[in-house]
Order: structure tokens, then sequence, then C-alpha cells
């Protein structure tokens, strides 16, 4: 159907109607508990059905569950945003009486994770991180009408086309962006605390343009500088200005030349108050610093209703880039870099999906990076943090045993996992996707899991403190253990699987007890010592006493 934006279907995942606007599936819709309607746009049923081949009458297997897991995963991350909020309370007073105060009880939050089968530290691993996602976004729309109910009180004098006393001047390239002029400007890192306030307490609050400033953040970016002196980065500031700017181009130029701008002007920062602060910082840490210069844009804001709405355009259009490529890119990371040039060392680089969290259903792609790199970090027992203390003897010895286990994974896995990444088509891995475990990440995961009993011997050489000489060859695993992988079923129906990395539904269950779970079954299989903590998970899940 063209244009198609609804789909009504039942409980029985049986198409009721297709509709091209929301009016049409409202009206049509019965309110009960049988039947739903979706926009096509908020939920991607591209894994389910082809929607340019959808008929009224179709039965698109497991519609009605897919809709119900997302709507699930949105309940409880917003459920993550009052609990991040500190609105769940532990409190004896009754429902009314935190509602008036804008709170919830702390018990009424354990029944409603109760209802969605999800115990209280699950949600806390599975959702913090989305929750905060969620309540950054929240935040900055608060924070967008706080602004915007100040801006209604404030009254900011318009500049007018003539100057009333001194200026000071700066070479510039002049732009249109718009119907407005610019001025790109070079400024020296020891002007840009001069020309631009970022202490909130000394900003007026009707002058204020941005959000608040985080600390933190602008420490953590004086840091990156500090320790990146010789290649850092820093993007261009952009600025609106008070006062008209005057522009006077060098002879045989049109746009370059030298921009006047009032000394009287209130100079804000509408993107890149973080990096201004940032500046202050290290130049307080590193004076040497105060030599360095950074690109600012340069607006006439027509008001600070001109400057806030900048400040909005600009923030609301940036995306953050996927974590996916930050693994590929970030080369000064050393665990990023140790899992790349192990997975390309290994052979299946072309395999891997580098620039989203997962593949999708008709990728060609096996793995994403994030998933193999969590996989890494589960084998390894490495982080950030440990890896880049490491020697470069070290990360060769790590890169050496993650490069045997992507192989023994690989060549032993059941299903032939094997052909899949090595020759894999868009359809052949489809196929898999549909009806096996062993590409999907929960999988790989909890091999993973598995795998760390193979790396006793090795943990206990890294972690010996006499010199490698005194020490002798280090015992770096080939993971032949693994070879129990090529019995293990890898079929979604195998019974081996169902309620572990496989929900009784037939979807994936990717949570941290569904790895634990997955991770008992290959135990079993390389009859090894079964941790508590996994043990716990498998007879409370199986009610084993």
């Amino acid at each position: 159907m063209k244009n198609l934006q609804y789909i009504r279907f039942t409980r029985d995942d049986k198409i009721l109607g297709l509709h091209k606007d929301y009016v049409n599936a409202l009206s049509k819709s019965r309110a009960n508990f049988n039947e739903n309607y979706i926009n096509v746009n908020d939920y991607d049923v591209s894994s389910l059905c082809d929607l340019s081949e959808l008929k009224k009458g179709d039965t698109v297997k497991g519609l009605w569950n897919f809709v119900q897991a997302i709507n699930t995963q949105k309940l409880l991350t917003e459920m993550m945003v009052d609990y991040l909020n500190k609105v769940y309370v532990h409190s004896d007073e009754s429902f009314i009486e935190l509602n008036k105060k804008g709170l919830k009880s702390h018990h009424a939050l354990l029944k409603e994770l109760s209802l969605h089968d999800i115990g209280f530290d699950d949600w806390i691993e599975q959702y913090t991180e989305p929750g905060q996602a969620l309540k950054l976004e929240l935040d900055v729309v608060k924070l967008k009408e706080r602004e915007e109910a100040t801006l209604a009180r404030a009254e900011l004098e318009r500049a007018t086309e003539h100057f009333a006393g001194a200026c000071f001047s700066l070479p510039a390239i002049a732009g249109k962006m718009g119907a407005d002029i610019y001025y790109t400007v070079q400024i020296p890192f020891a002007q840009v605390p001069q020309l631009f306030k970022f202490n909130e307490e000394e900003v007026p609050v009707e002058l204020r343009a941005q959000r608040v400033l985080n600390d933190k953040r602008a420490k953590a970016i004086a840091d990156y500088m500090e320790a990146r002196q010789h290649d850092y980065t820093l993007p261009a500031l952009t600025a609106s200005v008070s006062q008209t700017m005057r522009f006077e181009p060098v002879k045989g130029f049109a746009n370059l030349g030298m921009v006047q701008i009032p000394i009287g002007a209130v100079m804000l920062l509408a993107d890149g108050q973080h990096r201004g602060a940032s500046i202050q910082e290290i130049l307080t840490r590193c004076p040497h610093f105060k030599d360095q210069s950074i690109s600012v844009v340069l607006f006439y804001d027509q008001g600070l209703a001109r400057a806030q709405q900048m400040f909005a355009d600009i923030n609301d259009k940036m995306v953050k880039p996927p974590k996916a490529l930050s693994v590929l890119f970030d080369r000064t990371n050393t665990l990023n870099r140790l899992i790349v040039d192990a997975i390309e060392e290994a052979g299946f680089k072309h395999a891997v999906e580098f620039e989203k969290a997962s593949p999708s259903a008709k990728s060609s792609k096996v793995w994403s990076i994030t998933a193999l790199k969590k996989a890494a970090e589960m084998v390894t027992c490495l982080n950030d943090k440990k890896a880049n203390g490491l020697s470069d003897a070290d990360i060769n010895l790590y890169k050496l045993l993650l490069v045997n286990w992507f192989k023994a994974l690989i060549d032993h896995t059941a299903g032939g996992l094997k052909e899949d990444v090595m020759q894999g088509t868009s359809q052949s891995l489809t196929d898999s996707r549909i009806n096996k475990v062993n590409t999907h990440a929960v999988f790989l995961h909890a091999v993973a899991m598995a795998s760390r009993s193979i790396c006793m011997e090795f943990d206990d050489y890294m972690s010996d403190p006499l010199i490698p000489d005194l020490k002798g060859p280090c015992p770096v695993p080939t993971f032949y253990e693994l070879n129990c992988l090529s019995t293990l079923p890898v079929l979604k129906t195998a019974d081996v699987w169902r309620e572990r990395i496989v929900n009784t539904d037939g979807t994936m269950n990717p949570t941290a007890n569904g790895i634990k779970l997955g991770a008992y079954v290959v135990l079993e299989r390389l009859g090894a010592l079964i941790p508590s903590p996994i043990v716990e998970v498998n007879n409370l899940v199986f009610c084993v006493e």
C-alpha cells in the first residue's frame, strides 16, 4: 500500500487494516485488549514482514509480541527516568499523598517491574544507560521551556546600525547563511575567558541563552586537551553578538577583512560553552596554551530571542555518533585498537557491522563491533582503563588471546557459522538470524562468559609480578576446548536454549540473565566448574533446590 502509515492488527497477529493517516486508524480501531494499531515510523517491522506487500487479512507472526516488547522497553525506560530523578521513595504515605508531592512509592516500582517479569537488579543493569539518555533529552526540553519563560521577561535593547562607542577589530571571513551575515574569526585562548563568561553566577539569568554549564563535562574536555596537547581537536564555537558588527573588506576581496565589534556588546555562546569553559580550565593548568586559538562563528543575534533560537537549532539537530563508529575510529583507545586489530588478524573484519549497534535484519554482517567488544571484555577481563595501562608486550599477548578465541569460536560453532562469517550473503544471514542462535550477540556473549574458565592459567601469568624473562613463555590459550560447540544445537527451537537465550515466544533473550543461562549450557559442555552467580540464576529460573 502506497504511503502506508498505520497498521491495525489483533492479538493473533492478523492485519485488520492499513491506513494512510492517524484519523482513519483511530476511527476504525476498537478500544479493547485484543486489538492495537501502530505508526510504522515508530516501529521497525522489517524483520517481520515486507510493508510493500502487506495486505488486509494477512497474518504477521510475532507482530503483537514485537510491539508489546518495544512498548515494555519504552515504559521501563521512562520508569528509569523517574528513578534517576529520585521520584521513587520508601514511604508509608498513600498514593494520593505522594502524588501531591510528585513522588511515587518504591513498592509500586517493584510491583510494576514484577508485572513485566524483570527483577530490580536486572532492570538497573539494562535500563540505566537508555534511561540516562532519555533523561538528558527531557532535561534539554525542560531547560528550553525555562529559558523561553526567561525570554518572555527579558528585555534586551536592540542594536542600532551605528556605533555609539569604542570597538575592537578581528581578522575575519564574512559569509551568508539564510538571511544572516556571519563572520568567522580566530580568537586566542587567552582572550576567550575575557570575551565569554562561563560562570553562571556571573551571567544574569535574563542573558542566558545556553543550557546549565556542567563543570565535569568542561573538565573532561580539558583533561583530553592536556593529555593530547599535540593532536587535540576542538570544533568551532558559535556566538551571538548583541550589537551590530561592521565589516571592512581588504582591497581585492569581498569576504576577507576586519570585523569591528562594539566593546560593550554582549557575546553569548549558542554552541560550545563547555568547550569555552574547558579553555578557561586548561589555561589554569597549562599556561602555555594561551597562544593556541579556536575558530568562532559570530552572528548578530537581533536580541536574546534569536540567540536562544540559535542554541535550539544547533543542539536539536546534533546526533551523537554510534558507539560502533567510536570503537572503529578512536585509535587512541588501546582496547578499541586491540579488538579491531584482533578481528582483522582473525580474518573476519568484512563480517563485522561497524556503524550500528547490531546488524539489520537483512544485513550481510554477522556481529556488530559493539557486541564483539563486549565479548572481548568478557574473555579478557579488560576494560578501557585497564587496557590503557598495558605495555606493548602485554597488548600483543591479549591480541593473540583474542585472535585464538575468535578463530576457535568461528571454527567450532555448529550450524554453518564459519560459512556465514567467511562467505555469508544477505539472504543466508537473514535465514540464520531467523532460525539459529549462533549469529546473535547473546550466543556470542554466553560463549565469551563461559570461555573465562579456559583463561585461568593465562590470568595467573599476567597477574604475576615477576618480569617475563623469569616467568617463562606466556601460556596463551588456543581455546581448543571450544570444539564442544560443534555438538551444541543452534536452532532456536532446540530445548537446550529454551528459556535461556531464547524466550518461550521464540525471540532472543539478550539480558544479563539470558547470557548467564546460556553460559551455563556451554560450561556444562566444557565440563568446567560453573561459577556460583551463574548457578544461582539457573537454579532460580528453573526452580532447582
